[in-house]
């Protein structure tokens, strides 16, 4: 999406750890409702790599509460 809006498609409302590409300009937008993300996938798949990808997900969730509790 940002892509397009670097090429003037026209904007793009992104979260605030995305980069804006050359030429373009990232500006607060206020009022939105917090972003709930989710964890998705499937039980009969995946096998080590998709277990450790998970689990460090999941440590960021804690420790990105965390910081937010302590601000």
């Amino acid at each position: 999406m940002m892509q397009l809006t670097a090429l003037g498609a026209g904007p793009a409302i992104v979260n605030d750890m995305c980069r804006p590409p050359a030429g373009t300009v990232a500006v607060p937008f206020e009022g939105l409702a917090p972003v709930t993300y989710q964890l998705v996938r499937r039980r009969d798949t995946g096998g080590i790599m998709v277990d450790r990808l998970a689990s460090q997900l999941l440590a960021l969730r804690t420790a990105a509460s965390d910081l937010q509790g302590s601000a």
